[in-house]
């Protein structure tokens, strides 16, 4: 894949573009973007395509907690095999923008284009360019092996952010027995806020297209919110935390939740333990009156 660039245009509105090879004639290609039954193969759960200029498109999504997201879009153009250009429904940065797809033969393969303008200035990455990135890898593998890609991320990355925070925030909330409800929101809401950063720079290092890539994101988190250095080795993700630089535990323990550091890393073990259970992880936490460390494995 190339690299996608995102450029301000004249009217201040963004623009992104990526190309990548695929191993798949431009008609298989095509079927896998414009067919109601492929489509969730590579992009959400559920579609509707009109092909035709002015036909209306659907793309739906089951989120958790939020019930059925729908994206709609409208056709303006199109050449089978060669072209399809889509006009965006839904609101918020995607409003009324421009998504076009160009085929293109590429020996025994489809070099596919993808260019998607007039997106909000301030459209965030995992809104946008992440965003693409790893939907086309998704597209790429399905058209490829005609299956879904086993480690392709299962909803938008805004979304799983927004769904290990919420979690992950809940479980923090009642695992250190906060004992205020204003200093509960108050370290809950300063670790909502640095996860779903961190969250959001995980997908900016690497698509999440692969388990090890969600470890590295969890590690990721560990480093960002609390300490100063992360160790990956083959399937093993260990995150270094010393208390020089925990950020949790000044707001814990400026808001009166916890004493002595020791015990504040042995729930915070306690709490990273479980969520990487809950992501289908196995950990290990090696506490000393300094930080401790935490092993992640698949």
């Amino acid at each position: 894949m190339q690299p996608g660039k995102c450029d301000m245009e004249s009217k201040g509105s963004c623009c992104i573009s990526r190309t990548i090879k695929i191993n798949a004639q431009p008609r298989r290609v095509w079927d896998v973007l414009t067919r109601e039954d492929e489509i969730p193969g590579w992009c959400c759960d559920s579609a509707s395509f009109d092909i035709r200029v002015n036909g209306k498109v659907e793309w739906r999504w089951s989120v958790p907690h939020r019930g059925i997201k729908v994206n709609p879009a409208t056709v303006v153009d199109l050449v089978p095999h060669q072209k399809l250009t889509l006009k965006v429904g839904q609101q918020g940065h995607w409003t009324d923008s421009i998504i076009r797809f160009d085929l293109k033969p590429d020996g025994n393969g489809t070099e596919l284009s993808l260019t998607h303008e007039g997106l909000a200035p301030d459209t965030p990455f995992d809104k946008g360019d992440g965003l693409w990135r790893q939907r086309l890898e998704s597209l790429r593998y399905y058209a490829e092996c005609g299956r879904v890609n086993p480690y392709a991320a299962t909803v938008e990355p805004a979304v799983l952010g927004d769904r290990i925070a919420e979690q992950t925030g809940r479980m923090l909330f009642v695992s250190m027995d906060f004992i205020g409800q204003r200093y509960g929101e108050t370290a809950l809401d300063e670790y909502r806020t640095t996860l779903a950063r961190s969250v959001a720079d995980g997908f900016r290092a690497a698509n999440v297209q692969n388990p090890l890539h969600l470890a590295n994101l969890l590690a990721q988190n560990m480093r960002l919110l609390y300490g100063d250095e992360v160790e990956v080795s083959g399937n093993v993700h260990m995150a270094v935390l010393e208390r020089s630089s925990n950020r949790m535990y000044e707001v814990a323990h400026r808001s009166k939740l916890v004493g002595d550091y020791e015990s504040f890393c042995k729930t915070c073990a306690d709490f990273h333990t479980r969520v990487a259970k809950e992501l289908g992880y196995g950990s290990e936490a090696r506490i000393t009156t300094n930080g401790y460390r935490l092993t992640f494995t698949r």
